[in-house]
């Protein structure tokens, strides 16, 4: 079979995964094959121009159903649509996207390629268990599918080269961006500031169905002398490889994940910082030379070997070496569910039934639909009742944690639909079955407070209690003085926030649930529902909690909904004066740190961990003189 090598892919392999049916043969690799690919067709012609036979099916096609769409998008109906039986079939998985209906049933090699994957892991990590080979766009996704026992491959993004000719067109613009801005406000941000000192043209809607067609695309990054980048995650997305393809330079931020590992600074691309920013934008605007190397060097690295067709090449060295590989044993492990830290629960094909086999895969799928239509409820909600179906099915399957995982999804759905007695059951049931397990303990006290059994809850939260290490005591001595009323309030929910916060990560991407959700979840969702009480410190820990997952203006927003009600202290100014800084709002961010300071001068200490320079430092912090026995220049360099 043709591949391309120039990435070393060899080299990211590992430990393989499972296949769903062991009698399948081994993929032919002499032979053109037959592919399926569903949801996307980013890499058919790629497939194609390698010499195999390739049929799509996506859910815009059931579209003519109307409102039984959802039911049609099913394995069934795409292997119908195809012709042929498959050799493999490649689902692409982009954002929020229908789930197919039967895929647990599938009987060849199935392959996962996802994009934008780290916004997604809250539910990924159930879906891709479905899959025998799994591909992700984000080397931080690779970590921590493995935390939960999932091998995957880092496959970054890559373009289509024939969208990308060269071409020699006047640039008529300084700088140029293509994308969403909807809930995009650090996005926003940068293109603000920018345009107060540069000609920006900005491109793309304020809502996901707004998108620009791949053709203007294209010509908007030709026509630019550079093109900016800001990213939700750390990693590379898909603006990178546009850009650098289209020949114009591309100037994105500085990460030190992924970006070192595919293309060197200054002589592919260009980076920066909030603080460098304005610096590096003057420096290409007025070097042209340089701009036009760069940009040369980076289009032709992309055409090398970030096309689709090396990577489409080199997802089917991946597989086929996958098939050839010596086959291991993967033992069930205990796993509590959603728990980054243990490993989850595989079952080994070949020792299992191939119906017992369908019935955990579709378990599996039934989870990962529940928390994607949690995110998603407008796209999830055609699947309730399949769902509930088999969650249903799984209470009667006593055997092993998935038992007990689908028991727990079920009792949840049930608090949400008011059906407490049920839910009570199930929760309790769970309960006994994962003594450590803190926030079953959680969910079932919130539900015996909503019967009415406040002795009950009283009883479940002290479970949870017992289970804390002995290193926890302050805070659950803030959750025993909640307790006195044993009502649901702010104080309580904060407690169990904070509690649960110390046993698992406190937020993740795109998972936040609605402030009304009747079980929180996560230790964020706990704390959103406490921010009723007159206090900064349940805000403030949900802006700590999302500046450390990479999230500055999320931070920025909850810091400001204090300012909004009054509720600011020198330390929440210090805090959203860094957020604002890392949000490309300068001047509201050394305002705010200034103001810090002269309210609580030692606070200066936790200057050292900014990214200032030697003249904003003076500007927020005026030098020492020598009445106070310090150096009068020690802030003057």
């Amino acid at each position: 079979m043709r591949a391309s090598r120039e990435l070393g892919f060899g080299s990211l392999l590992g430990s393989w995964l499972p296949c769903s049916n062991p009698a399948t043969p081994p993929l032919d690799e002499r032979s053109p094959l037959k592919i399926l690919l569903l949801n996307g067709n980013r890499l058919a012609n790629a497939f194609r121009q390698l010499g195999h036979r390739v049929a799509t099916f996506r859910q815009e096609q059931c579209a003519r159903f109307g409102h039984g769409a959802l039911r049609q998008y099913s394995l069934r109906n795409a292997l119908a649509h195809a012709g042929f039986t498959p050799d493999l079939i490649v689902v692409e998985l982009f954002g929020p996207r229908w789930f197919l209906r039967g895929i647990e049933r599938c009987d060849v090699p199935l392959a996962a390629v996802v994009y934008d994957s780290a916004l997604n892991h809250f539910w990924l990590r159930d879906y891709l268990r479905l899959f025998d080979h799994v591909f992700v766009d984000f080397s931080e996704s690779v970590e921590e599918l493995a935390r939960c026992g999932i091998h995957a491959h880092w496959a970054p993004y890559s373009i289509e080269a024939a969208d990308f000719p060269a071409r020699s067109l006047e640039k008529n613009c300084d700088i140029a961006f293509v994308g969403t801005t909807d809930q995009r406000p650090r996005r926003v941000a940068l293109l603000d500031f920018l345009r107060a000192h540069f000609e920006v043209r900005a491109v793309g809607g304020h809502v996901p169905s707004q998108l620009v067609p791949g053709n203007r695309i294209v010509d908007e990054y030709a026509k630019a002398r550079i093109v900016i980048n800001e990213t939700l995650v750390e990693g590379l997305n898909f603006r990178v490889f546009e850009a650098l393809a289209s020949g114009s330079l591309l100037l994105t931020e500085a990460t030190p994940r992924d970006l070192p590992r595919l293309f060197r600074p200054g002589v592919h691309l260009a980076t920066y910082t909030p603080r460098n920013l304005l610096e590096r934008v003057r420096h290409y605007l007025n070097q042209s030379g340089e701009r036009e190397t760069i940009a040369a060097a980076g289009r032709r690295l992309v055409l090398e070997r970030h096309t689709r067709v090396h990577r489409a090449a080199q997802l089917l060295d991946v597989i086929q070496h996958e098939w050839r590989a010596p086959r291991h044993s993967c033992q069930d492990s205990k796993s509590s569910m959603h728990d980054s830290q243990t490993s989850a629960t595989r079952i080994e094909s070949s020792s299992m039934p191939l119906a017992r086999n369908v019935r955990l895969r579709r378990l599996e799928a039934a989870r990962a639909q529940f928390f994607f239509s949690r995110r998603w409820p407008q796209l999830g909600a055609g699947h309730d009742r399949r769902t509930r179906r088999a969650l249903e099915l799984a209470s009667h399957w006593n055997t092993s944690d998935v038992h007990v995982d689908s028991v727990w999804v079920r009792g949840v759905l049930r608090a949400e639909e008011g059906r407490w007695s049920e839910a009570l059951h199930d929760l309790a049931s769970v309960a006994e079955r994962r003594p450590r397990e803190i926030l079953v303990c959680w969910q079932l006290a919130l539900v015996e407070i909503e019967t009415g059994n406040l002795g009950g809850a009283r009883r479940a939260l002290a479970r949870g209690l017992e289970r804390l290490p002995s290193a926890h005591a302050p805070g659950s001595a803030r959750l025993c003085d909640a307790l006195s009323s044993c009502s649901i309030g702010p104080d309580l929910f904060l407690a169990l926030g904070e509690l649960l916060a110390l046993q698992r990560r406190p937020v993740e991407r795109n998972a936040v649930l609605p402030r009304s959700s009747t079980l929180p979840w996560a230790p964020v969702e706990f704390l959103y529902r406490s921010i009723g009480e007159e206090s900064a410190r349940a805000p403030l820990r949900i802006a700590e909690w999302h500046a450390d997952l990479g999230d500055p203006a999320t931070a920025l927003l909850v810091h400001e909904g204090l300012v909004a009600r009054g509720l600011t202290t020198p330390r929440s100014s210090l805090h959203m004066g860094i957020q604002a800084l890392a949000c490309f709002r300068r001047e509201l961010g050394l305002d705010l740190l200034g103001r810090a300071l002269k309210e609580e001068p030692e606070l200066a200490s936790e200057l050292q961990q900014i990214d200032l320079s030697a003249n904003e430092l003076r500007s927020i912090r005026p030098p020492r003189t020598e009445t106070d026995g310090s150096d009068p220049h020690a802030y003057s360099e």
